[in-house]
Order: structure tokens, then sequence, then C-alpha cells
């Protein structure tokens, strides 16, 4: 293997110079998104992760891992997602997207939005 994770470090091993992927996986790793769903009951959830398409995945089906709050309001909808350069970054935003109000988060999402 070509890279070892030690927590959320991540450390080349000798030769991973040579490999032409290795750029993309540790820009790939650290691309944190935000981002909010709309719930079958109009409400929204907000959270961070780095793989928007699984952590969807995950809230719509899994039975153990995701929100509990979303496990009981499925379906949901992508609305809005933003890439942060970090994780820190990712949670900074995540706390100042859930002070907003419904309708200013409305107006982050663009437009609008079924009512409760």
């Amino acid at each position: 293997m070509w890279l070892r994770t030690t927590r959320l470090r991540v450390q080349v091993l000798p030769g991973a110079q040579n490999n032409p992927d290795k750029g993309d996986f540790l820009a790939m790793i650290n691309q944190w998104s935000v981002y909010i769903l709309r719930c079958v009951d109009g409400s929204f959830y907000t959270g961070i992760t780095n793989n928007i398409k699984r952590r969807l995945e995950e809230h719509n089906n899994s039975k153990t891992v995701g929100s509990k709050y979303v496990r009981a309001r499925r379906p949901v909808v992508l609305v809005y997602k933003q890439q942060t350069e970090s994780r820190s970054e990712a949670l900074k935003k995540e706390q100042e997207i859930k002070k907003l109000s419904r309708i200013l988060k409305i107006a982050l999402i663009g437009g609008p939005v079924a009512q409760r």
C-alpha cells in the first residue's frame, strides 16, 4: 500500500512519490463539504462529510449509520453543498448554518423550498 493513515494525518511511505494517483488521493481525503438536506417533512438537516455521495446514501438507506434525526424523516434530498479547505473550516461553516433561521437557510439554498 502506498499510504498509511494515522487518525487524520497521512504519512507518505517511501516509493509513493512515483505513484501518479497519490496527489488525487490526498486531495480527495482532504476535501470536506458542508451540506444541507431537506427531509420529507420539510425540515432541514445540516452536516459535514468528505464524501457527499456516500453520506447521502447512508442517510437514506442505513439502519445504523447516519443521523437519528434523519432516519425518522426519510427520504432526504441534498439541497446545498459547499466544499471547504479543511474539516475545521467545514465544522465552522456548519455551525454558522445551524444558527440561521429557516428563512435565511432557504435564501442560502437559493430558492423556494416546500413549507412544513
